[in-house]
């Protein structure tokens, strides 16, 4: 019985995966992300229920070392936020994003316990075939098509067009299409990381250059940010939501509270209470460092920050090791 719902749940985790970029609800205040964000957090939530009722994980081979490590990590987060004083908020977060505690351990138990197919990459393959289709002949680019915004378009066909290296070597050139289609949404970080995403898998063997190409591609996207801020700043104008003021109070959250962090999704709460570079009366409300290793720093300080920088250099690492491209596409 359990394998028959597993296997049935995990063909509508790939269907969900696939038609995640067309859903949309125009009458919500966050039409494109919102939608999205509870879809995928409903898929967690009902992987979190079958986990319990299976006891036992749908075909995927785990790395121990990898699993403890997420499990402490977790494990630690919630400890830290039941200090705050603001645990519920902690385990539910954002009210309308569902990104608390909870979908977090969901997010991980579907990460533990169904298999990524190839016929599911294959699906989102087609998705991606379909937006760059969609960029390249009908147009509307500008406002990022049913994903709401350019930079956000790009930013999914840059990930996965590694995906096209599924259907075989005559099929390759359909990922050339998808960076033409980068390439018009005017997204020079989209871009480069479609660029790197096509060459890297046939470098395996050759990490060193890899790295180098990494690290110039982070070098020039941050150089051409900056040129880019610079050009469009105005003096004595401070933009509220800038991602240099975001990144800045991250560090000084981290720096405040360097052993426990500020809890779980509490980063809101941070951001309204350190000043940078100066206060402001009326502040604009950010509840995300947009960028993943201070967003954990914040939450559980230098420890949590450590422990997620292992996870993401170790399944990094086990992933590029992978012996197909098919498998290395993840």
């Amino acid at each position: 019985m359990w394998g028959s719902i597993g296997k049935m749940a995990g063909w509508g985790l790939g269907v969900v995966l696939a038609g995640l970029p067309f859903l949309f609800y125009n009458s919500h205040f966050s039409p494109y992300e919102v939608p999205k964000t509870w879809l995928l957090t409903g898929c967690a939530v009902v992987s979190l229920v079958l986990a319990i009722g299976r006891h036992e994980s749908l075909g995927v081979k785990l790395d121990r070392k990898l699993v403890w490590s997420v499990a402490i990590l977790w494990g630690w987060l919630f400890a830290v936020s039941l200090t705050t004083g603001e645990f519920w908020s902690s385990w539910w977060g954002n009210p309308y994003r569902a990104d608390g505690l909870l979908t977090l351990l969901a997010m991980i138990t579907l990460g533990l316990t169904f298999p990524v197919s190839d016929k599911w990459l294959r699906l989102v393959a087609i998705s991606n075939l379909i937006l760059t289709t969609w960029v390249l002949v009908v147009g509307e680019r500008e406002m990022g098509l049913t994903l709401g915004h350019a930079n956000m378009l790009a930013g999914y066909l840059a990930v996965t067009l590694p995906t096209f290296f599924l259907w075989g070597k005559d099929k390759r050139w359909l990922g050339l299409l998808s960076l033409l289609a980068i390439w018009q949404t005017g997204s020079w970080g989209g871009l480069l990381v479609g660029v790197v995403a096509v060459i890297a898998p046939w470098l395996r063997k050759m990490p060193k250059l890899v790295f180098a190409i990494v690290l110039v591609v982070l070098v020039a996207v941050g150089w051409g940010y900056q040129v880019e801020y610079q050009r469009k700043a105005i003096p004595g104008y401070i933009v509220a939501e800038s991602r240099e003021r975001i990144l800045m109070k991250a560090v000084l959250a981290i720096k405040e509270k360097p052993i426990l962090g500020w809890g779980w999704s509490q980063f809101s709460r941070a951001f309204t209470q350190i000043d940078y570079p100066e206060h402001f009366l009326v502040d604009a409300y950010v509840d995300r460092t947009h960028a993943s290793v201070l967003e954990y720093g914040v939450a559980g300080g230098i420890l949590a920050m450590v422990i997620y920088g292992w996870i993401t250099i170790n399944a990094v690492g086990k992933l590029w090791m992978r012996p197909s491209i098919a498998g290395r596409t993840l």
